[in-house]
């Protein structure tokens, strides 16, 4: 599924490059690295790409497509629902509290998605007019 083929490649790179930054940090060449064997570092370092930046884009895709089904469920009961949703994402997203310890904040990402998911499902037609110029 793309579920799988998104988190076991997310899971296995961000573990191997934990485990080099390790190394690198062991055998002093880095500054960059676990300085303890903590859980937290650890968990950290896979789930949270703490070693592997660039992976950011990986962690929200996944979690958009976790939530698709949620998503698509929502779209097809119909518009009413579905841009009433749309209002509470945006509310949501408006009013979210911004806190240092929370490191990821998908509230934006989820309102684009989502509207990428409504433009899809009730616009395809007029988006695909409009994208492909005809």
């Amino acid at each position: 599924t793309r579920f799988k083929g998104l988190v076991i490649p997310y899971l296995l790179w961000n573990t191997l490059n934990m485990m080099c930054f390790a190394m690198l940090k062991q055998l002093h060449l880095t500054s960059v690295g676990l300085d303890t064997f903590s859980i937290t570092g650890i968990l950290g370092g896979v789930f949270l790409h703490d070693y592997l930046a660039p992976y950011w884009y990986m962690l929200y895709l996944i979690v958009m497509v976790a939530m698709y089904p949620l998503f698509r469920w929502i779209i097809s009961r119909n518009k009413i629902v579905c841009f009433s949703f749309l209002a509470i994402l945006i509310l949501g997203h408006r009013f979210v509290v911004y806190s240092p310890s929370i490191r990821i904040d998908y509230s934006g990402s989820i309102v684009y998605y989502y509207i990428g998911a409504i433009l899809g499902y009730y616009y395809k037609d007029k988006v695909e007019k409009i994208v492909l110029l005809d």
